[in-house]
């Protein structure tokens, strides 16, 4: 590879906030690209255009690595527009294939630290694909970053470690399932780390789906391999039940190290246009970033395999102002987005399909305080599964659900857990459960008359407990989750919000409030709501006007069901 002409170049001083250095600049380079004209994302048109291939990059030459040269020109860039308080483009060969091949432990191969947001930098990968040889290693790094747009690019796993395997056996007593690796499968020996746990059932006929009925995933105490390519033997591990596993069912297992993007500390990053075909864990793993917007992104399963990221989509951690449309997100092993402690976001016209857990999931993870201020709107889960969207059952009266579409959810038997607001009515008779925001409950007609102020669209929110399964009904609007069905001192039945100073314990709680009912199903898809404190089961009385009450046996008229709603009511 003949080394880069620098006639021409002219020698400037660049000081920035990560180092000042003397630095060339090379003119002949930026002449080669010219002032190109704004491309969407660019803020103002770019002053300085750096082209990886003249840093060094090769494309399409699989033995070359091509990290440093794109590093040099992304660090060239950096200087440029701190100096400078310009914009600065670093540009691909448009479909280019570029091999990554070295990097920082810890921050991956690509690093863009260090932009203090004078100036803006784009990478503009113009559908080049980044084959990325360590997934482990993980690809894009940014701390402390400040206006940088990632645009137009394919990542994909060169060495992908996947472990996919046939079921050919189950003993239910030694609770052994004995399984074929599928073409292309990592031998066991060689799959790395973090990968002893725990594994998940696919479907058959869509092997990137979870088998339906089934756990979300299931844990194992060993595996064994003979050889390279032989069967390789699970001990199942007590409390699985055995009956998930079938004959011809697909397995596969899980690494979890490396993430396709790690943000942290960040101020204004774009991702848009990015298709990822994997990651050794997230697809964007963003913390303290405020101003983040994931637009129209794609994460796809690589053909041949039967996942694509071994952890979430997009996993957000004390986050300000997060923006995340119009993307597709398929085959993940965790979350599609999961959402902690972060205010402000809007993730709207999304695709979850076909995934372990959870299209959105909200404050899984340990934090000071919950999410708030959000919509989640017009977006579509199926074939998923957790349920659309998740959570600890705690209030959310200021997240927004409206528009979404959802169908074909396993809903899991751990956590909370909330699907598409529904009615429910009276099993015996059309009369509907209703609720006004005064606080008051009623038994209404078909119709419920919005324009009076009654909604008649809940959700059932699951929680698990020690004394068994648990679960709040919550009001649902146009505007989003709203107060719980509640038990006031006097045995009235009203909607009330949650009253506890600390909500995210609700749940955990020996006794959640007067709000927690048992839930017991009957014949035919109907159930009854018993309250957990007073043993009285909710019904309605026959009258002129129909009122709910509580009644200390399972009368016919404490039988209901749920009718599909309309998403937008």
């Amino acid at each position: 590879m003949p080394k880069p002409s620098f006639a021409g170049c002219v020698l400037r001083r660049i000081d920035g906030p990560c180092s000042a250095l003397w630095f060339l600049t090379l003119a002949a380079i930026l002449c080669t690209a010219g002032r190109a004209a704004a491309a969407p994302g660019d803020s103002k048109d770019p002053v300085a255009v750096y082209l990886v291939d003249a840093f060094g990059a090769t494309p399409n030459v699989a033995s070359d690595d091509d990290s440093p040269g794109i590093q040099a020109a992304i660090d060239a860039a950096i200087h440029f527009a701190n100096a400078s308080g310009q914009t600065a483009v670093v540009r691909f060969s448009g479909g280019g294939e570029y091999r990554l091949k070295t990097g920082k432990p810890g921050r991956g191969y690509l690093d863009l630290s260090c932009v203090d947001g004078r100036g803006q930098v784009i990478l503009r990968g113009q559908g080049a694909k980044l084959v990325v040889e360590t997934p482990r290693l993980g690809l894009f790094f940014a701390d402390g970053s400040r206006s940088v747009t990632i645009a137009d690019v394919v990542i994909e796993l060169a060495t992908d470690p996947f472990l996919g395997c046939t079921v050919g056996s189950v003993d239910t007593e030694q609770r052994l399932v004995v399984a074929q690796p599928l073409p292309g499968a990592t031998a066991l020996a060689d799959f790395p780390g973090y990968s002893k746990e725990w594994g998940w059932i696919h479907d058959k006929e869509v092997l990137h789906r979870p088998k339906a009925g089934a756990r979300s995933s299931f844990s194992v105490t060993s595996r064994t391999q003979d050889s390279a390519d032989g069967s390789i033997q699970f001990k199942i591990k007590p409390g699985v039940a055995m009956g998930d596993f079938a004959i011809g069912d697909v397995l596969s297992f899980h690494y979890r190290r490396g993430n396709n993007f790690r943000l942290q500390r960040c101020e204004d990053i774009r991702l848009e246009g990015v298709v990822s075909y994997g990651s050794g864990l997230f697809f964007v793993s963003a913390s303290h970033v405020s101003g983040l917007a994931v637009r129209d992104c794609a994460v796809l399963v690589k053909p041949g395999r039967v996942q694509a990221t071994n952890g979430d989509g997009i996993h957000l951690k004390y986050c300000r102002s997060v923006d995340i449309s119009d993307c597709y997100l398929e085959g993940l092993s965790d979350d599609g987005v999961n959402v902690t402690g972060t205010l402000g976001f809007v993730i709207e016209r999304c695709k979850f399909l076909d995934k372990r857990r959870h299209a959105i999931a909200l404050d899984t993870d340990i934090a000071k305080y919950r999410s708030r201020d959000g919509l989640i709107a017009d977006c579509t889960a199926s074939g998923n599964g957790g349920s659309f969207l998740y959570h600890d059952g705690g209030d959310y009266s200021s997240v927004g659900v409206q528009g979404n579409l959802t169908g074909g959810n396993n809903l899991t038997s751990s956590g909370a857990r909330v699907d598409r607001g529904m009615r429910i009515r009276a099993a015996d008779g059309d009369q509907l459960l209703s609720w006004s925001r005064t606080g008051a409950v009623m038994v209404s007609g078909p119709v419920a008359s919005l324009k009076d102020g009654w909604s008649t669209r809940w959700s059932i929110v699951h929680v698990p407990t020690a004394r068994g399964p648990r679960c709040r009904v919550q009001a649902q609007t146009l505007e989003g989750p709203q107060p719980w069905l509640y038990l006031s001192g006097g045995a009235e039945v009203q909607v009330l919000r949650s009253v506890r100073a600390e909500p995210r314990l609700d749940p955990w709680q020996d006794l959640i409030d007067d709000q927690v009912w048992v839930q017991e199903f009957l014949r035919d898809g109907t159930f009854r709501l018993r309250h957990e404190l007073k043993g009285l089961y909710l019904g309605w009385a026959i009258g002129e006007e129909p009122t709910v009450m509580l009644t200390p046996d399972a009368a016919s008229l404490s039988a209901w069901q749920f009718v599909a709603s309309d998403s937008r009511r």
